[in-house]
């Protein structure tokens, strides 16, 4: 598998952004998951395969990096910014759509998600100097223009 940052960053790209599929987030625990209900992931979760998520025990990534480096895959840790970065893309997103509150329908709320995590990997590919190819994909009639 080619495993360099802007591999990474498309294949997140293209999960959320391009096909829309929802945030890896669980209902029930109300956070963030490698791996959650339904076969959905986070960012991270993406990028990791069955055996690394397993090891990574749910941790929030910068967490493991700093105090359960020997879970984190070397990989992910000789490039810990970036991934960290990434992790608070996807996270920031979910923030996002779930602060619009109760009584909110799912197809708003991912809508929203959709919408935000692009802006959030859009600024991201700017840091980090990473070409984003945004295609035809359209977004309930809008760019992102925050």
């Amino acid at each position: 598998m080619d495993d360099t940052l802007q591999s990474n960053f498309d294949r997140v790209w293209e999960h959320f952004v391009t096909n829309r599929a929802p945030p890896g987030y669980d209902e029930e625990t109300q956070a963030c998951t490698y791996r959650g209900p339904g076969g959905v992931r986070c960012a991270i979760g993406l990028l990791l395969s069955d055996e690394e998520a397993a090891r990574m025990q749910e941790r929030e990534l910068g967490s493991a990096v700093d105090h359960h480096a020997e879970t984190v895959p070397e990989r992910i840790l000789d490039e810990a910014d970036f991934f960290i970065e990434l992790q608070r893309a996807h996270d920031g997103a979910v923030a996002e759509a779930n602060g619009l509150g109760e009584g909110v329908d799912d197809t708003t709320r991912r809508a929203r998600f959709t919408v935000w995590v692009r802006h959030e990997l859009e600024e991201l590919a700017g840091r980090w100097g990473l070409a984003v190819v945004t295609g035809d994909v359209e977004l309930e009639g809008q760019r992102s223009g925050f």
